[in-house]
């Protein structure tokens, strides 16, 4: 996963599923679930399923800043976009902090 896009499509667009303990999933356009990878090795998008290294703790920072700490408790760093997005950070600075645009509910089916 890279962070150097100037605008939003549709593959920037993460359904984020709250869990217990402010502990989100994001579900990729592809369906597929983004990992940590345990921070030994860049994110990616490709898990079927959401285990141990899918889990973020999204935490509010200021306004519609936020910061996602991992399992492995690192934070994701966005690598100023000069690299793949890595898990390896030890605390949130400039590169580790995401603006969030929008954030809509999710419509369950009944």
């Amino acid at each position: 996963m890279m962070c150097n896009q100037k605008e939003v499509g549709i593959f920037e667009l993460f359904e984020l599923d709250p869990q217990e303990g402010g502990i989100i999933t994001l579900l990729g356009s592809n369906l597929k679930y983004v990992s940590s990878n345990n921070g030994k090795s860049p994110m990616r998008c490709d898990r079927s399923a959401a285990k141990e290294w899918e889990r973020f703790k999204f935490i509010h920072k200021s306004e519609n800043i936020y910061v996602l700490q991992a399992n492995n408790g690192k934070y994701v760093s966005s690598e100023n976009g000069l690299a793949p997005m890595s898990c390896n950070r030890l605390e949130p600075k400039e590169w580790e902090s995401f603006e969030i645009y929008e954030i809509v509910p999710h419509e369950v089916d009944d």
